[in-house]
């Protein structure tokens, strides 16, 4: 989802509500973790640092994968789980082992 115009808290609170809607939908998953569907969102803001596509959507990536790792259900913006742009490097180096793990 791209919300143009718009600080990365608008985005994290639409997500958020999208998430608790899919929750409450409460569609059966046999053979799940939990009986039924959750979803994870991560979400990346674009800036002068995420000056690009590939950039922004692999820090939405890595944000999604660590909602994954912190239980599932969850909504995770990339801007709360690092210091630094520098960090966010290092993290995307990462991204082909998490694929990899799911």
């Amino acid at each position: 989802m791209v919300l143009p115009g718009v600080s990365e808290e608008r985005p994290v609170k639409v997500a958020d509500a999208i998430r608790l809607l899919v929750t409450r939908l409460h569609i059966y998953h046999p053979g799940a973790q939990r009986p039924y569907v959750t979803i994870s969102v991560g979400v990346a803001a674009k800036s002068d640092a995420t000056a690009d596509e590939l950039r922004l959507t692999r820090d939405a990536d890595i944000a999604l994968y660590t909602a994954k790792e912190h239980g599932r259900d969850c909504t995770i913006a990339s801007s709360t789980m690092v210091a630094s742009r520098q960090e966010v490097t290092s993290l995307a180096s990462s991204l082909p082992d998490m694929e990899r793990a799911q």
